[in-house]
């Protein structure tokens, strides 16, 4: 596991596992917040928001992940390693 530091917010800690992507779905949408009391008000907030889904497999099997924007939390940012 690696600790990863963000200028202004708190410290992630990222584990490193070897995936294999196969398919990228970006899903376009808004970039409402996600403060308690605006996802208390709107109803299905996370499935307005902007998303990227990634697919594929990895050691155990199936993997799936959705990267979700929203205002004030930050963007979407993932970085892959050159396949060797």
């Amino acid at each position: 596991m690696r600790l990863v530091s963000v200028p202004n917010r708190q410290t992630v800690a990222v584990t490193l596992y070897e995936v294999i992507i196969l398919t990228v779905l970006c899903v376009t949408g808004e970039l409402f917040s996600v403060n308690p009391g605006i996802a208390r008000w709107l109803q299905g907030l996370f499935s307005f928001n902007e998303r990227a889904v990634y697919v594929g497999n990895w050691e155990h099997g199936f993997f799936s992940m959705a990267a979700v924007g929203a205002t004030n939390v930050g963007s979407i940012n993932v970085c892959f390693d050159k396949v060797h």
